[in-house]
């Protein structure tokens, strides 16, 4: 350790503007991340300040990647592989990341002696050549697993449109692509619950029977359905939300439905007004939900 790396260490850390800096490069040069939403923006900041921590650390120390830290790598990379954020994009995200904490270290005065500086460099190549082999397994892995359990990945998918956890609408699309799945241009989202509050809790089963029903066996394999809490989660063409009536009633089922268009370049659907039989959410007190 040098007194001049801990002094500059100390200077950064202390400075908010550096880790606005690296957000701000970020979102400017890899477009995936121009798109991400505030709560998404949220999680870049905080890996932003952590990473800028670590190397900062390794760089005044002469350390390396510690198992932890490369435990926060690899899941940091399967949550990019299960949001369907490109891999080059993420790792480019953090080459742009360090270009921009090495400009910030060469602008400290009194400036760097050469000792320091090399130190630096080498700090940095060789903590990106780790955690681009350490993440890109990582994200290969947990990319083979989603594609090995469809179904699991497509409850994801639809968990993250609902969230509204995507990267991009692009990125969005080659995943459902990569699951066979087209996402409707007119859509339905359909969200139901017993009408029973005291009845069986739901299951994946009842929702993949109901999904049935609406858009028949062909269909089944290509629309997303999930369950949350108490409640079944489809989501399915606009002309299949017309059957959800009589199929809902059938099951002893109340539910709402949001229509509307989406996945057109905007990150966020356009929606219409609940169909005339939904006009509520479903509430343990709505007597009926068609």
């Amino acid at each position: 350790m040098t007194e001049e790396r801990e002094r500059i260490r100390q200077q950064l850390l202390a400075a908010p503007r550096v880790v606005t800096a690296i957000v701000a490069a970020v979102r400017e040069q890899v477009p995936a991340y121009a798109v991400l939403d505030d709560g998404r923006l949220d999680e870049v900041r905080a890996i932003a300040a952590w990473a800028l921590d670590r190397l900062l650390h390794l760089w005044v120390t002469d350390g390396a990647l510690t198992p932890a830290d490369l435990r926060r790598f690899r899941g940091i990379a399967a949550a990019r592989a299960a949001d369907g954020r490109p891999m080059p994009a993420v790792l480019r995200a953090y080459r742009v990341a360090a270009t921009v904490l090495t400009d910030e270290i060469a602008a400290a005065r009194p400036p760097l002696g050469a000792p320091d500086a090399f130190a630096l460099t080498r700090m940095a190549l060789t903590t990106l050549d780790t955690l681009s082999e350490e993440m890109a397994t990582a994200y290969t892995a947990t990319s083979e697993d989603l594609a090995g359990d469809r179904d699991r990945a497509l409850r994801l998918l639809l968990d993250d449109l609902i969230t509204g956890r995507h990267a991009s609408i692009g990125a969005l699309t080659d995943r459902a692509a990569r699951l066979g799945v087209q996402l409707p241009d007119s859509y339905c989202l359909l969200v139901a619950e017993p009408t029973d509050a005291a009845g069986p809790a739901v299951t994946r089963e009842a929702a993949l029977g109901l999904l049935v029903a609406l858009v028949g066996p062909g269909g089944a394999g290509t629309s997303p359905v999930t369950v949350r809490g108490s409640r079944l989660v489809l989501l399915l063409p606009a002309a299949a939300g017309e059957r959800a009536p009589q199929a809902l009633h059938e099951r002893g089922l109340r539910g709402c439905a949001i229509s509307g268009r989406a996945w057109t370049g905007s990150p966020s659907p356009t929606v219409s007004r609940p169909t005339p039989w939904t006009r509520r959410p479903p509430t343990p007190t709505s007597p009926r939900g068609s």
